[in-house]
């Protein structure tokens, strides 16, 4: 599960922008397919569920992420516990 939440763009095609999203950090065992992701709108935030609970990734650079090329890079900063 992801949730996007931002804006910005990396590459336009006729109608849509696409963002590329590499995220690091966090448990080892997240599968390198899951740490490479595209959206249509830049998240401030991603939201992966992994083993019961979230990871959660932000952007190293929200500033300067307007004007960059390739993927931007979201890094660790924690985990929380899904409520039951």
């Amino acid at each position: 599960m992801v949730e996007v939440y931002m804006h910005r763009t990396v590459s336009e095609s006729a109608d849509s922008k696409i963002f590329e999203i590499v995220l690091v950090g966090g448990p080892e065992e997240i599968p390198e397919e899951e740490r490479f992701r595209r959206a249509a709108v830049l998240p401030e935030k991603v939201k992966i569920m992994y083993y019961g609970g979230y990871e959660h990734f932000v952007c190293e650079d929200p500033e300067s992420a307007a004007g960059a090329e390739g993927p931007l890079v979201f890094k660790w900063v924690m985990r929380t516990e899904i409520a039951e």
